[in-house]
């Protein structure tokens, strides 16, 4: 479970700013309590909410903080892979101002893994250096404010090993590279599951990437094609599907033997391997033929035949099934980007549903779409606002941190009003056609 992830210096993030998913006391206990995951361990703190989303204006830097999530979960995955002297491809200061261009990158984050314990990471990098890391943990039982050490590291010092580490403790790392990458390649069984929160547990989908759609076909590969171990995924995927009223009445995939897959060249093998993946496997979808309301026959469509929502709604099913199954978080930028606004909803209610997420799996998303400002699909401490001021940093609040706002307000027509900010300052007068200039030239 993820309690907390903050960025200092990165992007439109010049001050430090936080996600944080513990539920606010300002909330009344009573509201949506279902809304709400209880932690198993008092080490773990207090409630924590199942799904949160963040609005603001277009540029306001609501994608940032995702980015930024994603970039530290890239990069416990695969510093190990930087090369000696190379840049840190990750690092991307606040440019509008001369002072943090220079300035390191922040990354904090406080989870929950597998093994029950909760643990704080912290990595500080510049261009080409990783000038500090630190993952703590909390003893099971233990009191909540006590995180115990498992180790530090600054640069040009020796790493600084807890006393409840346990593993190697003399590595050869360059300077761009993180320790806890390490945990990929070794057995560190202090950092394993640590590092498996960020291999496995965590999603992140930008799903208006040109590459979503090859993301979906690994994906789906994985989880329709091996049906002795992925048999209740597949169902669940086809389920939803279904439940979206796409017409499609099954999944599944079709492997070819495409005699330009042959490959003849020097290629290496990882291109050899991204190749194959993305033309070996092709998903197809299922619709019936129907006489008199009466199923007599199906057609197979390719999955670039469907619509674009289509396609956007199976690769964001495949990874909310896996997650719900396995009680991990899915972050997505631009949810709704495709998707009608019932499907949206039904994607959120999803993980409301301890009868659906009996497991604790969390969603975080951006939208722009106001109509799940909504009091019955959210608590207003799930509701993120993310702003941005006259020198170009982004700030992220919380619907909650406003008080004053009546019981039975319309939220949707009050943030579009401009009464919690966060939206955009349209300017009209500063709109220019020039008419007369064009019709000279016409």
């Amino acid at each position: 479970m993820l309690i907390e992830f903050a960025a200092t210096n990165y992007r439109s993030i010049r001050e430090r700013q936080s996600l944080s998913l513990r539920a606010s006391g300002q909330i009344n206990p009573k509201d949506h309590p279902d809304h709400l995951l209880q932690p198993s361990d008092k080490s773990h703190g207090g409630a924590l909410i199942r799904a949160g989303v963040l609005y603001g204006a277009n540029a306001s830097g609501k994608s940032n903080i995702l980015k930024g999530l994603n970039a530290l979960s890239e990069m416990v995955k695969g510093s190990d892979q930087f090369k000696l002297d190379k840049n840190i491809p990750f690092y991307d200061p606040f440019r509008l101002d001369l002072e943090s261009r220079s300035l390191p990158t922040v990354f904090e984050i406080d989870f929950i893994a597998k093994d029950g314990h909760r643990y704080r990471y912290l990595v500080e990098f510049d261009q080409k250096t990783i000038l500090r890391e630190e993952l703590s943990f909390f003893p099971i039982g233990g009191r909540i404010s006590r995180a115990k050490n498992l180790f530090r590291r600054v640069i040009g010092a020796s790493i600084d090993f807890g006393e409840d580490y346990r593993g190697k403790r003399s590595f050869t790392i360059l300077d761009n590279q993180l320790l806890l990458s390490r945990a990929g390649l070794e057995s560190l069984p202090s950092l394993t599951e640590a590092y498996r929160f960020f291999s496995t547990h965590l999603f992140c989908l930008a799903t208006y990437l040109d590459s979503f759609e090859n993301s979906i076909v690994n994906k789906v590969s994985k989880d329709i094609l091996s049906d002795s171990e992925y048999k209740q995924y597949k169902e669940a995927i086809v389920s939803l599907v279904k439940a979206a009223d796409t017409g499609i009445s099954d999944v599944f995939v079709e492997e070819t033997s495409d005699p330009l897959l042959n490959f003849t060249g020097r290629l290496p093998s990882k291109i050899k391997r991204e190749i194959v993946d993305r033309f070996q496997r092709k998903i197809k979808t299922i619709h019936p033929i129907l006489q008199d309301g009466e199923t007599i026959d199906e057609a197979i469509f390719d999955l670039e035949d469907e619509s674009t929502g289509t396609v956007k709604f199976l690769g964001v099913v495949t990874y909310v099934v896996d997650a719900i199954y396995d009680g991990s978080i899915v972050v997505v930028d631009e949810l709704d980007k495709h998707l009608h606004p019932l499907l949206t909803r039904m994607l959120i209610n999803l993980f409301h549903s301890s009868d659906t997420n009996p497991h604790n799996a969390q969603l975080i998303f951006s939208s722009h779409d106001v109509s799940l400002i909504d009091r019955e699909l959210f608590r207003r401490d799930q509701i993120y606002l993310v702003d941005k001021g006259i020198d170009g940093a982004s700030t992220i609040g919380r619907l909650s941190a406003f008080t004053g706002i009546s019981k039975v307000a319309p939220l949707m027509k009050w943030y579009m009003a401009g009464m919690f900010n966060a939206v955009p300052a349209t300017n009209s007068s500063q709109i220019q056609f020039n008419f007369e200039e064009t019709s000279e030239h016409a």
